[in-house]
């Protein structure tokens, strides 16, 4: 069996603005578990990143192997560690980012596609060629396009940043723009070692070129990320090109159907949700791919009570979990997170990190202060690992 390379990057977006920057506690924590179960599953995990965050990490006992060679690197580009991570491989590896749980590996020599990903960025299940909403009545089709949500995302994370580009390759693949193609690269693996770091270097090129775009905008990376590398690598390489075509999980370079774990019952865009659980009853949605018959599968987990909401807060329970983007700041998942770490690695790698930020805060003269998703952790689980770890510093100021 080839072995595989398990690999993270991280350094703080903006770094050069703030050299101090670490990670939020809430994050802290998704993280730890991230490493955590790489090591569990791949044996040995390595973080490239610079020497303050391999510093702050050590502190909390992660179990990385680490990489420092990204030290001096600014972050003004939201994906380039990521990227100069990519150029340093030279055999067969997976990439994981810190927000992504991994309870069963991925197959990646098992799959016949050259590089895999965890799922499509932006399915597009409304607006087809072959399938319009309004047929012979253009103008409606284009006005119910223009206004659906799966536009206007598309737009922000990727058409943006495409048209205002200055300065493209003249070979730039435009041809080949097809939302159904974008991958959500919070995981990726690659066999193809050759040609995925000449279309990375290709993308870094391009946003090197483009700093007015570029610089210190978090979705515009999106477009060198994940539109531009895996433009490229359908470019660049016929067997990619046969993997997008295929119709067979297998064959597939998309690990799962869909993203691989969400939660129905958010209202969307209402911020004031961040600190509670939805509205009984919601549901989780769980797409995966069977280490038995390497197909797609999906399942659906009614939440109807808090008593069903507490027997599925392991997310061991699952297969594979991103969470990603804004969804790091929600109490539900912060509180998932802790549970999960709780059950599979004990109490004593959570109260680290607690006791790690406690510290921090009171070198700054900063009272006590406790996460959402730890309070809703002691509600749901009956757990009061927090507020009695920490009882004789109840002078508390609650977040």
């Amino acid at each position: 069996m080839t072995k595989v390379k398990a690999i993270q990057s991280f350094v703080p977006f903006n770094e050069g603005l703030n050299p101090e920057a670490v990670l939020g506690k809430p994050y802290t924590y998704l993280a730890l578990l991230s490493s955590l179960q790489l090591k569990k599953l791949y044996g040995e995990v390595t973080l490239y990143t610079n020497k303050n965050i391999a510093a702050f990490l050590s502190q909390m006992d992660f179990p990385y192997k680490y990489d420092t060679s990204l030290e001096g690197e600014s972050g003004v580009y939201f994906a380039m560690p990521k990227l100069k991570a990519f150029m340093k491989q030279t055999k067969p590896f997976v990439h994981f980012d810190l927000d992504t749980l991994v309870f069963n590996k991925p197959g990646l020599f098992e799959r016949t596609s050259p590089y895999l990903f965890s799922h499509r960025d932006m399915p597009n299940h409304g607006f087809t060629k072959k399938d319009r909403r309004f047929p012979r009545k253009k103008h409606k089709a284009v006005s119910a396009m223009v206004s659906d949500v799966w536009f206007d995302n598309l737009v922000e994370s990727y058409l943006l940043a495409y048209y205002n580009c200055q300065a493209l390759p003249e070979d730039y693949p435009s041809h080949l723009i097809n939302p159904q193609n974008i991958p959500n690269m919070n995981y990726i693996g690659v066999k193809n070692v050759k040609t995925f770091k000449k279309a990375t270097a290709i993308a870094m090129d391009i946003a090197d070129n483009n700093k007015k775009i570029f610089r210190y905008n978090w979705l515009a990376s999106n477009f060198i990320e994940q539109l531009t590398i895996p433009l490229y690598l359908e470019f660049l390489d016929e067997d990619y090109r046969k993997a997008l075509k295929a119709t067979k999980a297998i064959d597939s370079p998309y690990s799962f159907s869909g993203d691989p774990f969400t939660c129905t019952g958010f209202p969307k865009d209402e911020p004031q949700w961040q600190d509670k659980i939805p509205e009984f009853p919601f549901t989780f949605k769980h797409h995966y791919q069977c280490g038995e018959c390497s197909d797609w599968h999906n399942q659906i987990i009614e939440i109807k009570n808090k008593k069903d909401l507490a027997s599925n807060l392991d997310l061991s329970k699952y297969k594979y979990v991103h969470i990603g983007g804004g969804n790091k700041n929600y109490a539900l998942w912060q509180a998932m997170i802790i549970h999960t770490l709780v059950e599979n690695f004990g109490e004593e790698p959570v109260l680290k990190v607690t006791e790690l930020y406690r510290v921090k805060d009171q070198d700054k003269n900063i009272k006590l202060r406790f996460e959402p998703g730890e309070m809703l952790y002691e509600e749901l689980t009956g757990n009061k690992l927090f507020t009695e770890t920490y009882q004789k510093s109840l002078k508390l100021s609650l977040i």
